[in-house]
């Protein structure tokens, strides 16, 4: 062996394998400390068979609906910034083995229509479906795959407390919802003085939706969705496309353009399909400041009221219309 390739050979032994298997061990610390999206996962693979009432979307679903308190067995499978893209992933992974379910509740925000996690700023998450769920979207690129993409501080930190936990030495979580995925955060005893940042978060949405406005990514939401609610459609299972309660400053911000194109987003599927109902919440006189965690979320006194509408909607079997006071006269809430 020549003193070079003795010199490259010491190289990759006593520096390059013990910073791969650091690495290694780092990526795997990561990815076993529990979190959400695996959480979900594994309920849904354990428990598919019992759901009756599955809820998609984004935080807005993921904070304001608890299927705790439905009348049926209810699964909240919404994550944070969730697009109609990984809401048909789930769907599709799990429908074949939901032989109960009677029920999707589809959370359609402002952004839903016109929205694409890759193209947010939230674009990181997509790895969460791919380590945890078993999706296979941009199976080549680390930045999709790979928890040690960052490379920073608060990765390796967090990498040494997964590694510790794994020893038993820490006990390291990052779950944050309750058994039936709802998210647990989002109260009222921990609201913020300044809670309300309606004008800010609706303007941050007109400016996503601006920026990645394109014709064929709404066409391609709609095939999405389309597809969920045709699935449902010849299994008999009914879909309730929901838009949540909004507080004013938000509702007064929001693009008036956008926000059409938002409900005739709806209103083509409920024309379409005789499986769904679309029920616009967003300015229900019901909902008043104290049901707010912030100007687009519920807080957990919103959130009971909420859900307990939407269970009262599947339980009387309510015509498919849509309605933004359904319930105006039940005496019950």
């Amino acid at each position: 062996m020549t003193p070079m390739k003795k010199y490259l050979t010491e190289i990759v032994f006593c520096f390059l394998l013990p910073a791969l298997l650091i690495a290694a061990v780092a990526e795997y610390s990561l990815r076993k400390i529990p979190n959400d999206y695996a959480f979900k996962n594994q309920w849904l693979t354990k428990n598919s068979r019992d759901v009756e009432v599955l809820a998609l979307g984004a935080s807005s679903i993921l904070y304001d609906v608890d299927p705790t308190y439905f009348s049926s067995k209810g699964f909240n499978a919404a994550h944070f910034s969730q697009s109609l893209k990984y809401d048909h992933f789930i769907y599709n992974k799990f429908i074949e083995q939901m032989p109960s379910l009677e029920y999707v509740i589809m959370g359609v925000d402002f952004w839903t229509p016109f929205g694409d996690i890759e193209d947010s700023p939230e674009w990181w998450r997509v790895k969460y479906y791919n380590i945890h769920y078993g999706s296979n979207y941009y199976r080549w690129l680390g930045k999709y795959n790979f928890e040690l993409y960052f490379r920073d501080i608060p990765t390796f930190k967090r990498a040494t407390n997964g590694f510790l936990s794994l020893l038993g030495l820490k006990e390291e979580t990052n779950v944050a919802v309750n058994e039936n995925g709802h998210g647990l955060h989002y109260t009222l005893e921990n609201r913020a003085d300044n809670w309300d940042n309606g004008e800010f978060e609706a303007a941050r949405h007109n400016t996503l939706i601006i920026e990645g406005l394109h014709d064929s990514l709404i066409e391609q939401n709609r095939q999405y969705m389309e597809e969920i609610i045709r699935k449902s459609a010849e299994r008999g299972v009914k879909v309730l496309l929901v838009n949540v309660p909004l507080y004013v400053s938000y509702r007064d911000t929001q693009n008036r353009e956008f926000l059409k194109q938002q409900k005739d987003f709806c209103t083509y599927f409920v024309k379409e399909y005789n499986n769904v109902q679309f029920y616009d919440f967003s300015d229900d006189p019901r909902f008043t400041e104290e049901d707010f965690y912030d100007a687009n979320h519920l807080n957990d006194i919103g959130t009971r009221k909420f859900t307990l509408f939407l269970d009262s909607i599947m339980v009387h079997q309510s015509s498919p219309l849509m309605t933004k006071n359904l319930l105006e006269n039940d005496q019950q809430f």
